[in-house]
C-alpha cells in the first residue's frame, strides 16, 4: 500500500505540474493491482472466518477445488 501511494503522489505530481509531465500507467496500474490483490486476499480471509450461517450465498462461491470466490457487488456500465 505505501508503494500504491507513492505511485499515486507521483502521478497526482506530474499530472498537476505546467508543462504537464508523463505519467508511467503501468507502473500505476501495477500499483493498482497490489492493492486490489491485497484487499481481495483480506475479504477472502474475513470470509473463510466466519461461520456458514453467516455469509450471504450471493456473495460467495466454491468452485470445484473448493476455493472461496467472492462476487463483487459493483455494478458497472459495459
Amino acid at each position: 500500500l505505501p508503494n500504491f501511494a507513492q505511485r499515486v503522489d507521483v502521478a497526482v505530481e506530474a499530472l498537476s505540474s505546467t508543462p504537464g509531465k508523463d505519467v508511467d500507467e503501468n507502473e500505476f496500474i501495477d500499483a493498482s493491482h497490489l492493492v486490489y490483490d491485497g484487499v481481495r486476499e483480506i475479504r477472502m480471509a474475513v470470509l473463510m472466518n466466519k461461520a456458514d450461517d453467516e455469509l450471504d450465498p450471493d456473495d460467495v462461491l466454491l468452485d470445484d477445488y473448493h476455493t472461496l470466490e467472492i462476487r463483487s457487488k459493483c455494478k458497472y456500465a459495459p
